[in-house]
């Protein structure tokens, strides 16, 4: 199997943190009535040629190229496609044979990437480097990671079966929304912006990644929100079921069980009812005060804006959106682990 190349050092990061987000494809109670989209048109057959790929002499998918290009390999763990994205567009690395004939079609692939840029305003997407499609029948429906050491560089990931749940029209109000804006959280706060990956002692929150700086989002949201458990939650980190329990104990402080995994994965799941929820919530619980506090930034706040109009969400009835049920998930050396 095929995983992206890390270096000692980072395989040791992502044995002791989680550094992306895995949801199985499940809904909460909540309830939306169907999107219908116009037909793209055009038959439904393809190949090769529907690709754009970037395999040739500037670069053999498996390294850096003639133009100094960040390596980019397809992930084993269900990967469809990989793609490094370019203002906005899409150029092909490399693409396997897996799942279903219909996973196949780069204009679906071409569909989500423009879904996600739609969503992520164009100043922010300097930080996504690299597009994986992949078949998450095994429960995984995205996940992000930085290509280099210095943060600035990112994979991201989603699932073409839960942006597909009909096989034909692109789900735009519901679990898929959630789990792009959760990955999106994770490079918004994990970011060379945020982060110090080069700080030797570090004096405020340590991410793994890197220390945080002390103008970050992590920094304040971990000093405000889990300073005063973090021994606590030390003692349920590699056993889920004593995270669970840890989640059922400070119920009121978070949005879903799957926030309870660390502060980082809390973070991206608070931006994701941020933007999701019609109104800031106006009760004193820590959960509330957690969203709370990113509409102290008026940067976040515009984000929130501009994501909430993209041309092709479609906000649900309700004003939240279907949350997966996420499940905890790891790369332990270069083993994908879930539970």
């Amino acid at each position: 199997m095929m995983y992206p190349r890390f270096s000692s050092a980072w395989i040791l990061v992502f044995v002791l943190f989680f550094t992306f987000a895995a949801c199985e494809n499940e809904f909460y109670e909540d309830d939306f009535a169907p999107i219908e989209t116009p037909d793209n048109g055009g038959d439904d057959d393809f190949g090769d040629d529907d690709f754009d790929d970037d395999d040739d002499d500037d670069n053999d998918g498996s390294g850096a190229g003639n133009n100094g290009e960040i390596s980019v390999e397809l992930s084993g763990d269900g990967g469809i496609a990989v793609y490094r994205a370019f203002d906005r567009q899409l150029s092909l690395v490399e693409k396997e044979d897996r799942g279903d004939a219909w996973m196949q079609d780069p204009r679906k692939h071409e569909e989500m990437w423009d879904f996600v840029t739609d969503m992520i305003p164009n100043e922010r997407l300097r930080h996504l480097y690299a597009f994986e499609v992949f078949d998450g029948d095994n429960g995984l429906a995205g996940y992000v990671y930085n290509l280099t050491d210095n943060l600035q560089d990112w994979m991201f990931a989603l699932d073409i079966r839960q942006a597909y749940p009909d096989e034909s029209t692109m789900s735009k109000d519901g679990e898929f929304v959630h789990t792009l804006i959760h990955e999106y959280g994770h490079i918004l706060s994990l970011n060379d912006e945020q982060l110090d990956p080069n700080a030797g002692n570090c004096q405020n929150y340590d991410t793994g990644e890197g220390c945080a700086f002390e103008t970050s989002y992590i920094d304040e949201f971990y000093e405000r929100f889990w300073e005063d458990i973090a021994d606590e939650h030390a003692g349920t980190e590699g056993d889920p079921d004593a995270n669970y329990d840890f989640y059922l104990k400070y119920q009121d402080r978070f949005w879903s069980d799957y926030s309870a995994t660390n502060p980082a994965e809390d973070f991206a799941e608070v931006l994701t009812y941020f933007v999701a929820l019609d109104q800031e919530p106006t009760g004193n619980s820590i959960k509330d005060r957690k969203i709370q506090m990113l509409y102290e930034y008026p940067e976040l706040r515009d984000l929130r804006d501009r994501m909430r109009g993209a041309s092709t969400l479609t906000m649900p009835a309700s004003g939240r959106f279907a949350a997966p049920k996420c499940r905890h998930a790891q790369r332990k050396g270069v083993e994908l682990l879930n539970r």
